[in-house]
């Protein structure tokens, strides 16, 4: 009988270890319960760690016992408290439904956003947008050790793979990297002096073919991007995929996205396929969720590559042609999104912020904090449907071109000033937000009040 018990309570103990100092309700998301290796704390970025998980969504198991490995993950964000993780089973798993089979996945900790979804409606936009793969994301809780840890997004990371990022042995997928002397290879252009380095080759499979082949081909697009004329002649769109740049472009103005990761493929070494944009990534600062509550007005951001290809006027009658195809479906689905999200994360967000008490704390750039997650939820919305009208004026008006003022007429008006208060020398020609007499202004607005200045 002693026998027995033993082994009863073993089994329990087994069954429920990983419950242990575990206050925690239910909220109706799967639950993942991470248990360590000696229960070592996960403290590294660079090393991981042996570890077991098992997922469990209403006292149904989805995911049995299964071995992984799990680490740190991020640049920024792996320095506060809520840490994002990154895992990789021992074999390609199926750890939720809906998911594809892989071995490398992320837990994205949206710590920095109060409303818990700008991820979220991000990946959704993308992939109403049709521009190449999109992760897949559920929200999920998390327990580490027995320790509740809050909410999270399970997501597919970005990487190669047959169901994520398909690129032929010759070609290349690079990112644009501040962090590039974390890795072994990267390189800079010619022009811009921009690093950039590899998610395909990775360092172990890399050849000196393609990083010259991926290097050279960066060099020739920004030779011909930043000639004379490059909007009339329009000869660096020979090197890009202009759909998925267009779509890239969209859907980062769409969210007024401040930073995101910026990533770029080419599938082969065949003059036919051309560069390309994407998959859209770090969704943490969009939504007005970078300290723009001070500055609400909105823009167009255009940095990196977009800072030229926005002067493109046929550049942008394509974006307003994506506008014009996508933009009202977009608006509705997102709106309704809003709404679904608010009520399956309801119980969620009030054991997150338990777990988590910064509702009433500044963090980094985010923005004046509201109080409330429904507070936070009622900014997000609003922000997106005055952003969306906006935009949609903006994209009416965007083919206003500087025909029919001369330079010498900027003397007439000495006091155009960028949104940073610098004064401008010219006509602008950038789209961006403007100053002149003490008023804000888009540039086409802008361009359209100097001309009926000038007519008076």
């Amino acid at each position: 009988m002693r026998i027995i018990l033993i082994v009863f309570l073993g089994l329990f103990l087994k069954e429920h270890m990983y419950s242990q100092n575990y206050n925690y309700k239910e909220t109706g998301l799967p639950v993942c319960y991470i248990t360590t290796k000696d229960s070592c704390s996960i403290d590294s970025k660079e090393y991981y760690i042996p570890a077991k998980i098992k997922i469990i969504h209403c006292d149904r198991l989805l995911l049995s016992d299964s071995d992984i490995e799990i680490r740190i993950r991020g640049n920024a964000t792996s320095n506060y408290p809520k840490k994002p993780y990154k895992i990789r089973f021992s074999k390609r798993t199926s750890p939720l439904p809906g998911i594809n089979k892989d071995r490398s996945f992320v837990l994205l900790s949206n710590y920095t956003d109060r409303s818990l979804i700008n991820t979220a409606i991000g990946l959704k936009i993308g992939s109403m947008l049709d521009n190449g793969w999109v992760p897949y994301s559920e929200f999920v809780e998390v327990v580490i050790n027995g320790e509740f840890q809050g909410n999270y997004q399970f997501a597919e990371d970005v990487k190669l793979g047959k169901s994520r990022v398909e690129v032929a042995e010759n070609g290349f997928f690079i990112e644009f990297d501040f962090n590039y002397k974390n890795s072994l290879h990267y390189f800079a252009t010619d022009y811009n002096n921009w690093y950039f380095t590899f998610k395909y080759p990775e360092d172990e499979d890399m050849i000196e073919e393609n990083f010259n082949y991926a290097q050279e081909y960066m060099n020739r697009f920004e030779t011909y991007l930043y000639s004379n004329d490059f909007n009339k002649t329009r000869s660096y769109t020979q090197f890009i995929d202009e759909e998925s740049f267009t779509k890239w472009y969209y859907q980062k103005n769409l969210l007024q996205m401040d930073e995101c990761n910026r990533y770029y493929l080419k599938y082969d070494n065949s003059e036919e396929n051309k560069l390309k944009m994407g998959p859209i990534w770090d969704f943490e600062w969009c939504l007005a969720n970078a300290g723009y509550r001070m500055l609400p007005e909105h823009y167009l951001e255009n940095k990196l590559y977009f800072e030229q290809i926005s002067k493109d006027d046929t550049f942008m009658r394509n974006v307003a042609l994506i506008h014009a195809k996508y933009g009202e479906k977009i608006y509705s689905e997102i709106i309704s999104f809003y709404d679904v999200l608010a009520d399956s994360l309801k119980k969620s967000q009030e054991e997150n912020f338990k777990r988590w008490d910064i509702l009433d704390i500044p963090i980094s750039l985010s923005t004046t904090p509201l109080g409330s997650w429904e507070k936070e939820m009622e900014y997000s919305k609003k922000f997106f449907i005055e952003h969306y009208k906006w935009l949609d004026d903006i994209l009416s008006e965007y083919n206003t071109s500087v025909n029919g003022i001369k330079e010498d007429d900027i003397e007439t008006f000495p006091n155009i000033y960028d949104i940073y208060g610098q004064r401008i020398n010219g006509i602008p020609d950038t789209h961006g937000i403007y100053i002149m007499d003490g008023k804000k202004y888009t540039l086409p607005a802008l361009l359209k009040y100097i001309n009926i200045s000038l007519n008076k």
